[in-house]
């Protein structure tokens, strides 16, 4: 995990303000806990337009000999709002960062910043929240996705997994919160004693045990994409988890 985000430049995309400002909160603390009144840490809020002289700013700041924690820190929480010009200006310090310094970009999606920045960050992207509720067209597709997850039948997850979901972090992301959503819709209509027939649609013949056991495994799934560890990698073992302890 230190390795991941032990970099001098990261680019945070994906999920919403709040969601990026927490995760960049999350690695900063892994280097120093203290964030409020440390000279050592530099948030740029959001704002409508960042232009060249927040970045001067910030230049500034981490050239300054760090105070405390032998490393300084820089987070923009909205990058995406830097101008044309404050961005080129910006990309002379992410090709040479200054020594026990980190930079740390907050973007809601990787194609509202220059490839030039992008290609000098190491990225973490995250999912999108999921939605609230699924209609009923995604509901039946993401039941029939969830029975096929829990099918005993190891060789054909694997098959189908790797169609819908190792295209990219981003989309094994979102097919695995998708599948949180599901199991958690079956749950709640189970707790709310929902019959099926008026439903419409077939529910998994799973204990809410096993429920709650695969969106245990789902989080910890999506908690290693978004660490950016090895996609191939922690779907197999996810699968296999699935197999192992509920199929």
């Amino acid at each position: 995990m230190l390795e991941t985000y032990d970099t001098p430049c990261l680019l945070i995309a994906g999920s919403d303000s709040e969601g990026r400002l927490k995760k960049a909160e999350e690695i900063t603390k892994i280097f120093f806990k203290d964030q409020e009144n440390n000279p050592d840490f530099l948030l740029i809020s959001p704002q409508l337009s960042i232009g060249i002289e927040e970045v001067r700013g910030l230049q500034k700041f981490l050239e300054l000999k760090s105070f405390k924690a032998g490393k300084k820190t820089a987070v923009i929480a909205e990058a995406q709002e830097l101008t044309p010009e404050a961005q080129n200006s910006l990309l002379k310090t992410l090709e040479e960062p200054p020594p026990n310094c980190q930079i740390i970009l907050c973007v809601s999606e990787l194609s509202l910043v220059l490839p030039t920045i992008i290609s000098r960050c190491r990225i973490i992207e995250l999912s999108l929240k999921p939605k609230a509720k699924l209609s009923k067209k995604e509901m039946e597709t993401g039941l029939d996705d969830f029975e096929k997850l829990l099918s005993s039948n190891l060789g054909e997850n694997f098959v189908k997994i790797e169609k819908q979901a190792l295209k990219d972090r981003k989309e094994a992301i979102n097919y695995l919160n998708r599948l949180s959503l599901v199991a958690r819709e079956v749950l709640l209509s189970r707790y709310k004693n929902i019959e099926k027939g008026s439903l419409k649609i077939k529910l998994p013949d799973c204990s809410n045990n096993d429920l709650i056991m695969v969106l245990s495994l789902i989080a910890d799934a999506v908690k290693k994409l978004e660490a950016n560890c090895n996609i191939r990698l922690v779907l197999d073992n996810f699968m296999i988890d699935i197999n192992a302890k509920i199929c």
